[in-house]
């Protein structure tokens, strides 16, 4: 139903305006393709700058090591699939990306029940930034 994937929508507005005021960010999503659709921002092996989060924190560090500009790291609440050093977001893996120079720049809070919408409003999508170090 709709509100299994809330947040998507908005979070993939937030990455197009971003993208459109620093074009050269990279964007690595545990749900790529929810962001994709809403965001209209194209895969990096389609000349885009949307990849999936990486496999190892290892593996991280290697892409910051190379990234032409800065990333945006995006995790939801919502992909089971997503790589376990993230997934579930714990305060110990906030704690990590902080370490990496990552920081929080948006949340998305909407219900997280089913359709009827009787359960409190959690945090569902983190949107973390590690700015790029030439600017």
């Amino acid at each position: 139903n709709a509100s299994s994937y809330s947040g998507y929508r908005e979070t993939g507005q937030f990455v197009n305006k971003f993208i459109r005021d620093f074009p050269d960010t990279l964007v690595l999503a545990g749900s790529p393709r929810g962001i994709r659709y809403f965001s209209d921002v194209n895969f990096t092996e389609f000349g885009g700058v949307l990849m999936r989060l990486p496999e190892s924190d290892t593996e991280l560090r290697k892409i910051i090591s190379l990234a032409p500009g800065g990333l945006l790291l995006i995790v939801d609440e919502w992909e089971w699939s997503q790589p376990k050093w993230l997934y579930p977001l714990t305060n110990d893996k906030i704690r990590l990306l902080k370490d990496m120079g990552f920081t929080l720049i948006y949340v998305v809070n909407k219900p997280a029940g089913r359709a009827d919408y009787t359960t409190p409003n959690t945090d569902v999508i983190w949107v973390f930034l590690r700015p790029d170090p030439n600017e």
